[in-house]
């Protein structure tokens, strides 16, 4: 790559012109990416944090974007000088714009490594997306999960003898159960709609004991939703006049993605879930998309991605990768051993299995006598 003149400029989401700035950043360069879109990143917003982003550029063009959480570190209850930075949750990290090439991002990382070390960050952790944004990162990269993402016949009858056969009979006894499905797109989404979707999904989230950053308020699914609507469909099963099943999708550039879903347990009989897969990918195939991504299970083979993969049981998985960095090591174990002195007797090879970083965990691991 020929000598440029690169500048790193990071600028903070607080004011109304921050953010007016970062989404004309974002329509101009990335179609406005739901993953990216302010809506979805505010709320990760809490009191010792504050929403920042990077933008890398030349003098000339806009090369890469990627929008961070800069989060205060707290041992013990009490402030340290240091910082850390994650990204939003679902496909982040760097977003390339007017150049895509791989070796900008080594620019990147380079110049975004020497920020954190003159702004006491201590650690990084990125979820990329499935585009290989992953490549040249300058810390830990993990295979962290498979996730599913299938290819989209132009004819549903094709598509529906790649089914795994546990798929069409599940479907076929959603039949018998006179289940309807509904699609609401863009401007047809309806408050009700939201309601009714917010309820599924809030219902499966405390069946699961989900972690409280995946509860979503209904502030957050109304301003989602009403800044991006022409990204979002929402789909629904009923039975008669009662949502059992549903899922939020996003419809970006010819794929759609299965962002976020549930369905009410005392209608699991009913298959409500495969019904709606099924619809949708019916749905989207008339539309013309071209790929449908369902991402992954909590951890690689379990009963969720099995139930994901039997979609697309002959496409070929995607990678999503996770990166975890360590800027300073001595500040690092030194905040680890504050916060709990069970560090220093975890072998070397044995801290990847640990919550990264380990200092924001370790109170739940018992201090050893």
């Amino acid at each position: 790559m020929p000598q440029k003149d690169y500048n790193l400029l990071v600028y903070n989401l607080s004011s109304s012109n921050d953010i007016d700035q970062y989404k004309e950043l974002l329509q101009k360069h990335a179609d406005s990416n739901i993953y990216y879109c302010f809506e979805h990143l505010r709320h990760f917003k809490k009191d010792t944090n504050s929403l920042r982003y990077f933008l890398l550029n030349d003098g000339q063009h806009n090369l890469v974007l990627m929008p961070f959480i800069l989060r205060k570190i707290r041992i013990n209850d009490q402030d340290t000088q240091y910082y850390d930075v994650v990204t939003q949750y679902g496909y982040s990290g760097p977003l390339l714009l007017d150049d895509k090439s791989e070796e900008v991002l080594g620019v990147f990382w380079s110049y975004v490594d020497q920020w954190y070390r003159q702004n006491n960050v201590i650690t990084e952790f990125v979820r990329f997306s499935l585009d290989e944004n992953h490549k040249r990162y300058t810390g830990n990269l993990l295979e962290t999960l498979q996730n599913v993402r299938g290819n989209l016949k132009s004819d549903f009858d094709k598509q529906w003898e790649s089914f795994d056969r546990k798929v069409r009979n599940n479907y076929r006894r959603a039949l018998k159960h006179n289940l309807r499905f509904k699609v609401f797109q863009g401007a047809d989404i309806t408050t009700k709609a939201i309601d009714m979707f917010h309820e599924i999904y809030n219902q499966t989230m405390r069946r699961n004991k989900a972690d409280s950053q995946y509860f979503y308020n209904q502030d957050y699914f109304n301003g989602l939703l009403e800044n991006n609507i022409n990204k979002f469909a929402i789909a629904l099963v009923f039975l008669d006049e009662t949502a059992v099943s549903g899922e939020l999708i996003i419809d970006q550039n010819h794929t759609i993605y299965a962002y976020l879903g549930g369905t009410n347990s005392d209608y699991f009989h009913m298959r409500p879930n495969d019904f709606l897969r099924v619809e949708v990918v019916k749905w989207a195939i008339n539309l013309g998309r071209t790929q449908y991504v369902l991402g992954g299970g909590i951890k690689n083979g379990d009963g969720l991605y099995k139930h994901k993969k039997a979609m697309f049981p002959y496409d070929k998985d995607v990678v999503f990768y996770t990166g975890r960095k360590v800027i300073d090591q001595q500040v690092y174990a030194k905040l680890c051993y504050k916060a709990n002195q069970y560090f220093d007797e975890i072998p070397e090879d044995q801290l990847k299995y640990h919550f990264f970083p380990f200092y924001r965990a370790a109170q739940l691991i018992p201090t050893q006598d």
